[in-house]
């Protein structure tokens, strides 16, 4: 395995991570001059990112590309928390009690669907992320979270456990919870983790990450606290919560949240208009040359 190319440039180690980024490209026809083009955007980012790296928090939102950067990092583990995943994942057996199981059947069947969303997730991250983006999912399981809800609500209100034993409407609504663990395992599940490291440059990456992260815990403690108070007290209203997030976090997904499969660290700057731009560098007005690929930097 070679090193980053990143990481040997920021090393001083220009000649290897030239021959890293080669390697990767391989040999077809154009594949040089297109690695050669690849690595002179990075020696300008990264030179760029030196000349500002801090280790202050304030980073994450000191431009108007940056914020939004941390934004979406942390709306994307928050709007996970949002699908209620671990809602069912901590109060299951509370959830399958409202739809008249009794307390030995509420176990069991928590206890397969535990099986459920670990399979669902392997198969999603190993044939169908790199494929589909990061949006789509997103989107995918926002709507579908609406949907799953909605049809769980509608079960409940309309069959009390204490005044019905409607079987039907009892398999109906288990199977709303597997599926939305299912369809947070197609979308969030997988997808919060890769998106919210993949909007940070380098230099912030791994402060960005930790914040994000502190989002996404900080409203799993909240719905842990809570939920099963919730759902004992107010049943099926407590649900509706859950449609009006969800519903929200699909148009602000769909208006706000780019797309970044198969983007390179450069390309992102680009896609959230960084205030420093990677193709026109202050640089002490020198001229950097590789190969037939010259790249102007003005001061």
């Amino acid at each position: 395995m070679p090193r980053s190319p990143r990481w040997l440039l920021e090393r001083g180690r220009d000649a290897e991570a030239l021959a890293v980024v080669r390697l990767l490209h391989g040999n077809a026809p154009g594949e040089e001059a297109a690695a050669d083009a690849e690595f002179a955007e990075m020696q300008v980012t990264i030179k760029a990112e030196q000349q500002v790296r801090s280790r202050t928090l304030s980073d994450l939102w000191a431009t108007r590309g940056m914020l939004r950067r941390t934004l979406v990092a942390v709306g994307v583990q928050v709007f996970g928390q949002f699908s209620g995943i671990n809602v069912i994942n901590y109060f299951g057996p509370s959830m399958y009690r409202a739809l008249g199981l009794s307390a030995g059947q509420s176990l069991l069947v928590q206890g397969i669907y535990g099986a459920v969303g670990p399979i669902a997730n392997f198969f999603f991250i190993t044939l169908v992320l790199d494929t589909v983006g990061r949006k789509k999912p997103l989107l995918f399981g926002a709507g579908s979270f609406v949907v799953t809800y909605s049809v769980l609500t509608a079960i409940v209100a309309s069959f009390p456990p204490d005044q019905s034993t409607n079987l039907a409407a009892q398999r109906a609504g288990i199977a709303m919870i597997f599926m939305t663990s299912i369809f947070f395992s197609l979308s969030f599940g997988p997808v919060s983790w890769v998106l919210a490291s993949e909007v940070f440059p380098t230099r912030t990456r791994s402060m960005g990450t930790s914040v994000a992260t502190c989002a996404n815990w900080a409203f799993n403690v909240l719905f842990s606290q809570v939920s099963n108070l919730a759902i004992t007290n107010i049943s099926w209203k407590y649900y509706l919560i859950f449609i009006c997030l969800n519903a929200i976090d699909f148009v602000i997904i769909a208006l706000f949240f780019p797309e970044t499969k198969g983007k390179t660290l450069e390309q992102m700057a680009e896609v959230f208009g960084d205030e420093v731009d990677t193709h026109d560098m202050s640089d002490s007005g020198a001229h950097e040359k590789m190969d037939h690929h010259e790249l102007d930097v003005e001061k």
